[in-house]
């Protein structure tokens, strides 16, 4: 197939071009920067990865459809950097849902739309709860972020008017060796001070960024899958938890808790998505079958500090 991919030079991204590559697909990574394709390191024989740069006002460049066959757009502002701020926040917004909301007008325009569009959500689509379980049908939330999965959802749902398949995952914490949220997590452990954030109550849905690319992957090849995906592993475990395994893996005490008037005037609103969580279960993954490499966080956390 013949992938365009946003968002393709991120953490998550990165490793969805080198799986997608590695399984022969060819790529057209459209950025707003310039991506050197040196950075993905050297092809293999027979692998093809194109960059296409957006222009300066924003708009696509031309004829950046020709030939494609399925989308993947991951690209969006960085929740876990910065104060939310205003402005931070209209960004997280706009990030996600101009892009898409351009992206479905152009193919929507198309003789020969694309087969498939596989659109990033994230698991704060449902909002916070202690006590709900959390599957694809459940209703949406209303705080900020569930706001921003909404408005970003229902874009990329406009490609299902000609024909498009839609997929849209639901994204929880991603796990993996360099990602940002897990320095931040792992940091306080390193200086003796680790332990849980607030009462550590909140639930805590996580997945593993290979099974993530993994997800992505699979909906972008497979049929099967269609409309909403919760991508968190099947583990279902809250954030005092999480803070034990790290001190295990790390060889640390988990001993110290953060009180949550803290970690407010430290982060200020950001704060709220270190003290609340979802209990969320990956229903359809596993109605598909899907077999995760990482179904316990000690076993993730193992993969991602000890490599």
């Amino acid at each position: 197939m013949n992938i365009l991919i946003t968002g393709g030079s991120g953490f998550v991204g990165r490793r969805v071009c080198e799986l997608l590559l590695a399984n022969g697909h060819s790529l057209v990574l459209l950025t707003r920067g310039q991506t050197p394709i040196a950075s993905f390191g050297p092809l293999s024989a027979g692998q093809s990865l194109e960059v296409r740069n957006m222009s300066a006002d924003g708009q696509l460049p031309a004829g950046l459809f020709d030939g494609i066959d399925g989308i993947v757009n991951l690209a969006g502002e960085p929740l876990a950097t910065g104060r939310w701020t205003k402005a931070k926040k209209q960004s997280i917004l706009e990030s996600r849902v101009n892009l898409t909301r351009q992206l479905v007008a152009a193919i929507t325009q198309l003789a020969r739309p694309p087969r498939v569009l596989v659109n990033a959500s994230a698991v704060g689509y449902y909002g916070a709860s202690e006590t709900a379980i959390m599957t694809e049908s459940s209703p949406p939330g209303d705080d900020f972020l569930a706001r921003v999965c909404i408005a970003w959802e229902q874009e990329a749902r406009k490609a299902e008017s000609c024909g498009v398949r839609t997929v849209r995952i639901r994204i929880s914490l991603v796990i993996g060796r360099g990602a940002h949220a897990l320095r931040l997590m792992v940091l306080p452990f390193m200086f003796f001070v680790g332990g849980s954030l607030g009462n550590g109550k909140q639930w805590f849905p996580w997945i593993h960024r290979e099974d993530l690319a993994r997800v992505i992957i699979q909906a972008l090849e497979d049929d099967a899958y269609q409309g909403p995906i919760n991508a968190v592993a099947p583990q279902v475990i809250n954030q005092h938890d999480v803070s034990l395994a790290i001190g295990r893996v790390l060889g640390r005490p988990a001993w110290l808790t953060v009180p949550a008037f803290a970690l407010r005037l430290l982060f200020g609103e950001r704060a709220q998505v270190l003290l609340t969580g979802q209990r969320v279960v990956p229903q359809q993954l596993q109605d598909h079958g899907f077999k995760f490499k990482f179904t316990t966080i000690e076993a993730a956390l193992t993969d991602s500090l000890h490599q």
